[in-house]
């Protein structure tokens, strides 16, 4: 995978762009300069909407999948908690408010669905043992 990293420096383009702003992008050693503040918020915030659909695929998987042990749901909480994290602090700058609430609003009814599910399954597992306690009870 490779890694970028974005450096805000003052530089004019030797060359013909169709952003109509100067822009001077130089690769070497998975590192990308991008001079012009307007392209490089447009790029960081492709990056973001890409990473947050990427996660929300993730969820989905795991929400559906058959846990009887409640890992899976846990593990979704902890990737929503950290996401938002991101998003609050890291992000913000890159995204609008409207796109910020809407990505806070879809990952709040994910994290719902987790914790209902994460509660049905310690459910199941206490009436399990509790079931299972009962049956070595009557057995003495």
């Amino acid at each position: 995978m490779e890694r970028y990293k974005m450096n805000h420096v003052s530089y004019q383009y030797d060359g013909v762009i169709s952003f109509e702003k100067e822009l001077t992008i130089k690769r070497h050693n998975h590192v990308i300069n991008v001079y012009d503040p307007y392209i490089q918020k447009e790029i960081l915030h492709k990056k973001i909407t890409d990473k947050y659909m990427k996660l929300i695929n993730k969820l989905l998987l795991y929400l559906n999948s058959d846990d009887d042990t409640g890992v899976a749901y846990s593990e979704v909480l902890n990737e929503i908690n950290h996401f938002l994290s991101l998003l609050r602090g890291k992000y913000r700058v890159y995204l609008l408010n409207k796109e910020m609430e809407i990505m806070e609003e879809q990952l709040k009814l994910i994290a719902q669905n987790a914790r209902q599910k994460l509660m049905h399954v310690n459910m199941m597992r206490r009436n399990s043992f509790m079931n299972y306690e009962e049956h070595n009870r009557k057995g003495r």
